[in-house]
Parts: C-alpha cells; structure tokens; sequence
C-alpha cells in the first residue's frame, strides 16, 4: 500500500492511497475436436466467472493440432462455467449445461468432441437440419450452413452427421448443469 502524494497532469497534488493486489494465474488447456472433421482449429472457448467478480471472462481458441490444441493463460483463480459456441455444432452453453469448475490450480480439461449437425444452431438436431441439409445436398451453389463439416460442399457426410445425431440436444449430448453428462471438466495438473 502507497499513502502520499502524487501531481496529476495539470500540476495539482492530490492525496492518494493505492493498494496492489497478487492475484495467482493458471492455465488451462485441453484436447477439442469436431465431430466429422479432422481440422481441430477455430473452436472457442470461454471461462465466464460465476460469482460476477472483475475478473474475466477469459478465453481461447483451439488450434489445429491433434491435442491439447487449447490453452487458456492467465486464469484469475475462482469458480468459472466453460463453454462454446461453434456455429453447426451443438454447443456447451451456460443456460442449457454449462459445466462450473474451480480454478485454483492448472487444468488440463478432458477431450471433448462436438457433435455435429445443429446447422441452425437452435441447440437440438432435428427436423429442421435435416431439411437445410437435404435442400443443398449435392448442389454446387448451397447455404454455407448447410456444410454441417465445414468442408466446402454439401455431402454424405453432412446427412450422416444429422441423421447420427437425430435428436440428440446440447444439454443431452454434454449433461446438464448440475448433473453427470458425457463431459465432465475435472483432471487436474499441479
């Protein structure tokens, strides 16, 4: 803590007390991929604190390696809910299931695959995928969203991607908040 005086930039002193606060900073880092792609890059990530503390949010995008293709520096510690949000895939989201994790350390976060197929982004693959992605199937000029696989066309492997996914929602696909799902943010590193 600093208690005195300072002269601001038009030559007044003005009493002052400054107190600086350590905070401790970890990493987390982990393994994201998409379902039906082989490309890993381009997937964010983002640590929203859950007491609405200052600190935050804090995020990453993953890159195209074959794992721990995340990292995310400078972690203030605290309790955070990880999610994403990756335009066609079924998201990890706070409303629906967001996962809350304690941050006092290092993380390495378990893989976690998305799933495929949500081309309207409304969190479920259902009837309306089915139909954007049939629409274009095949076609030369095609809605970008229905390129489930972001692979330039509109195939097979967009169709398979729904139809294996049929039904399936973010919250059914990763759990609910609160509860045991697929994706479970829990392995530790000193």
């Amino acid at each position: 803590t600093y208690v005195g005086t300072v002269v601001d930039a038009y030559g007044f002193t003005d009493e002052v007390s400054i107190t600086v606060t350590f905070v401790a900073t970890y990493s987390v880092t982990g393994t994201v991929k998409m379902q039906g792609r082989t490309y890993t890059g381009g997937v964010p990530m983002t640590l929203t604190r859950v007491d609405g503390l200052a600190f935050g949010p804090f995020g990453g995008t993953s890159v195209n390696l074959g794992s721990n293709n995340l990292v995310i520096n400078g972690v203030v510690g605290g309790t955070y809910y990880i999610s994403t949000h990756m335009p066609r895939y079924l998201d990890v989201t706070i409303e629906l299931n967001a996962k809350q994790k304690d941050i006092f350390s290092n993380l390495i976060l378990p893989i976690l695959e998305l799933k495929g197929g949500d081309v309207d982004d409304n969190f479920v693959v259902d009837l309306n995928d089915g139909s954007i992605v049939g629409t274009n199937y095949g076609k030369t000029i095609f809605e970008p969203m229905a390129d489930a696989n972001y692979d330039g066309k509109v195939s097979i492997q967009d169709l398979t991607l729904v139809g294996g996914n049929w039904n399936l929602t973010s919250a059914n696909a990763y759990g609910v908040a609160g509860a045991p799902g697929t994706w479970t943010p829990v392995q530790w590193v000193p």
